[in-house]
């Protein structure tokens, strides 16, 4: 019999999912789309409840470890482990997630495991250059013990290989899985603000208000679009650079055109409606809201920012790719954007790509998993 029952190192699960967004959207994505194929998958989350476990459906268990520290951490996956016996861990989170399942083949009672680390994006590009190299060192040691690698663009592979000095057959790229019946019932919901439903261009942006979301830039680039057109701009989140942000379209002119409108729990319905979507981000691993806006085929501009935008966009194919901090250069893509945009029959291609099916077909191949 093959392996079929996976154990994943997990941020969090929402049945209804309305409040996941980023890292724990594709994890609950990719945990559902393995249990309904029948693979048993135990998500388990290093810290939050103390409760011990929680059944979630059919082939699908969380459980709370409430560790308070990594060896806290590590103590008690060994002890998950001994009792349920998993044929596959991965770790799905995050660095420190990371280390503690690495750790596990230090001991030589779980060298058999196989054991998948994984990295979603490249934040480590903004640590001070002593944790960067302590860092360095980590990887060295303790994911070298990893079975493998899963990074989710062939982009970030390249950068972390680079980064940490590992060979690249460590490494295997999987992307996140994203497009579902789910993404486009949410896109079909209702909306009932006035930006979204009159003839004014309205320019949409997702993220967390914060220095990697580079909306400063953003706001900049608008500033020199309103010169030549009329237009409206809306980014959903929140963050510490809300205040800035405020400031900054006050300083331009433009704050009575520009929305920082808050978290929203389905942004889906505001990509579809809206004419263009920009991200103006410093650095991803492989921003998922790129992949949301061509699903519902909403023209795209992206900066060229490692990681991922290029690979999603197919080097420019699917949407308009600018310098990181041009403001310029990204005004000029928006107002070519949405001069002539691109048909959402083309977009809808690019998009098929990160289908949940897919990518949980990529999933059971490289970790072993079969149903047979």
């Amino acid at each position: 019999m093959g392996k079929r029952h996976l154990a994943v190192i997990a941020p969090g699960y929402l049945r209804n999912q309305q409040n996941f967004r980023g890292v724990e959207l594709c994890v609950s994505n990719l945990a559902e789309a393995l249990s309904e194929r029948g693979i048993r998958v135990d998500l388990i989350r290093m810290r939050g409840s103390s409760a011990q476990v929680e059944s979630i459906g059919d082939n699908l268990c969380l459980y709370h470890f409430n560790s308070s520290n990594k060896r806290d951490g590590l103590k008690k996956l060994k002890h998950y482990v001994d009792e349920h016996h998993p044929d596959v861990l991965l770790a799905a989170r995050g660095h420190r997630d990371n280390l503690i399942a690495a750790a596990l083949k230090k001991d030589k009672q779980y060298r058999k495991l196989p054991v998948m680390l994984s990295m979603h994006n490249s934040d480590y590009v903004c640590l001070p250059w002593y944790k960067r190299m302590g860092l360095i060192w980590r990887m060295r040691t303790d994911y070298a013990r990893a079975d493998k690698i899963i990074t989710v663009s062939r982009g970030l592979s390249t950068a972390v290989q680079q980064f940490s000095g590992l060979a690249a057959d460590h490494f295997t790229t999987i992307y996140n899985p994203i497009v579902s019946d789910r993404l486009y019932a949410k896109a079909d919901a209702g909306v009932d603000h006035a930006w979204l439903t009159d003839t004014v261009p309205l320019i949409l942006s997702i993220g967390q208000l914060s220095a990697q979301k580079d909306f400063a830039t953003l706001l900049r680039a608008f500033a020199l679009v309103r010169r030549h057109q009329t237009a409206r701009l809306m980014i959903l989140g929140e963050g510490e650079d809300r205040m800035k942000l405020q400031s900054l379209a006050q300083e331009l002119g433009i704050a009575d055109d520009v929305l920082l409108y808050g978290f929203d729990p389905n942004p889906f319905r505001f990509l579809k409606h809206a004419d263009l979507f920009v991200l103006s981000s410093a650095w991803e691993g492989l921003p998922t809201v790129l992949i949301e806006a061509m699903a519902v085929g909403t023209p795209l501009v992206s900066t060229d920012c490692p990681n991922g935008p290029r690979e999603i966009l197919d080097n420019g194919k699917y949407g308009e790719l600018v310098a990181v901090g041009n403001s310029e250069a990204l005004a000029q893509a928006m107002q070519k954007v949405m001069g002539r945009p691109p048909p959402a029959e083309l977009l809808s291609i690019g998009a098929d790509r990160f289908t949940i099916t897919r990518i949980a077909d990529e999933y059971m191949a490289a970790l072993g998993l079969s149903v047979e």
